[in-house]
């Protein structure tokens, strides 16, 4: 048996049993499989599932179920297990009012931006607005923590903007409008951060730089910050002008004060080693390092 016919016989199967033998408040819930689209290369063949009254669908790739059955697991003990995670995962879903998600102007509230890298992403990013910049992208979701989903959001589509009847620029300016007030700017210094974590602090040595970590208050998708406005001007006033940037990961950056004796390719090669021995690749944002200048306001390439 294939991936895809066994994706085809679970899925009715699912629509059986949701319809029939499990508890009437799940037996309009629509289920069915297709190709998901997802970005850093993470698109898969998976199962579909929306709750009844739920304004958004989950996606499961049921790519290790079915390696599980192919090493001789029981086909009955594969479904119900299934079946018990989409239960849980349809009391965790919540159902807002509808009229949120037919209203841009409320939703306008909810965008987040989501920094991304333009490589490997080609193909998805057609479907998408977007802007460049340098070798990265930048994205934008509708976050729905605030309806009980934490990390949870929807990725805004060019086809979704055309129904709103919302332009890519004003889409651009809503989001620099409201993302920072959705998920406010953090900026520490990463011996501070170190310090709290392990209770130990760490030795300042004479001359060495200073180094920031930068990031949103909840970590998801930090890398944004980089678009806040007046971000990078701060993050200048705390560094005397001018600073590196790592790209750590999509969800957070390291900001290094720029002293002659730092050399851009060795920031180069510890970022990329870096990225290969510890950034999982949905995860990765760059093997780039970039400089900003306060006085000429441009964030480049190095």
């Amino acid at each position: 048996m294939t991936y895809i016919e066994f994706l085809d016989k679970i899925t009715e199967d699912l629509r059986e049993d949701f319809s029939t033998i499990l508890p009437e408040r799940y037996r309009k819930a629509e289920i069915g499989n297709r190709e998901v689209q997802k970005l850093q290369g993470r698109s898969y063949f998976g199962l579909t599932f929306r709750p009844e009254g739920a304004v958004a669908e989950a996606s499961l790739d049921l790519k290790p179920l079915y390696e599980s059955f192919m090493d001789g697991r029981p086909y009955p003990a594969l479904l119900r297990e299934l079946e018990q995670e989409l239960l849980k995962l349809s009391n965790r879903m919540p159902s807002p009012d509808p009229d949120l998600f037919n209203s841009y102007d409320r939703l306008k509230h909810h965008l987040m931006i989501q920094l991304i890298p333009r490589k490997g992403n080609e193909e998805i990013l057609e479907t998408l607005p977007h802007r460049d910049m340098e070798d990265l992208c930048v994205v934008y979701r509708f976050d729905l923590g605030c309806l009980g989903c934490p990390d949870s959001s929807i990725l805004i589509t060019s086809s979704l903007l055309e129904g709103y009847g919302v332009t890519p620029e004003q889409l651009h300016a809503d989001a620099l409008k409201y993302a920072p007030l959705l998920h406010p700017a953090s900026f520490r210094r990463l011996r501070d951060i170190l310090l709290e974590r392990s209770g130990a602090e760490i030795p300042e040595e004479e001359g060495a730089p200073d180094i920031f970590v930068a990031t949103v208050e909840n970590g998801y998708s930090g890398a944004a910050v980089l678009l806040y406005p007046g971000f990078l001007d701060y993050a200048a006033g705390r560094l005397k002008d001018r600073f590196y940037i790592l790209p750590s990961s999509i969800h957070e950056l390291l900001f290094i004060e720029d002293k002659d004796d730092i050399r851009p390719e060795f920031l180069k090669e510890m970022v990329h080693s870096i990225n290969e021995a510890h950034v999982a690749p949905e995860d990765r944002l760059s093997d780039c390092v970039y400089h900003y200048t306060r006085s000429d306001g441009l964030l480049k390439a190095v």
